[in-house]
């Protein structure tokens, strides 16, 4: 999933899974860029569930960030804080 917001001249894409609450990381680009990186980590994301087979030892954060790169697209990137680790 991606949620999309623009604030002050920049783009803030939030890339999610429903299904596994550790999954969300957003990427901050400038607005010029926002269309482009909604396709870029759109693409990457569908790619690492659906493995392409490069992506099958991949974590999805380090497939998401090198689709950017080789996208050429400057980008920010934050990750949420995950409690999964910790125990109940």
């Amino acid at each position: 999933m991606i949620h999309t917001y623009s604030y002050g001249g920049k783009s803030h894409i939030n890339v999610y899974s429903d299904m596994n609450d550790w999954m969300d990381v957003t990427f901050t680009v400038d607005d010029k860029d926002r269309a482009d990186a909604v396709q870029t980590l759109r693409k990457a994301y569908d790619d690492w569930f659906e493995p392409v087979p490069e992506a099958e030892c991949e974590c999805y954060g380090d497939w998401l960030e090198a689709a950017m790169k080789e996208a050429g697209i400057e980008y920010e990137v934050s990750y949420a804080d995950s409690d999964s680790d910790e125990e109940e």
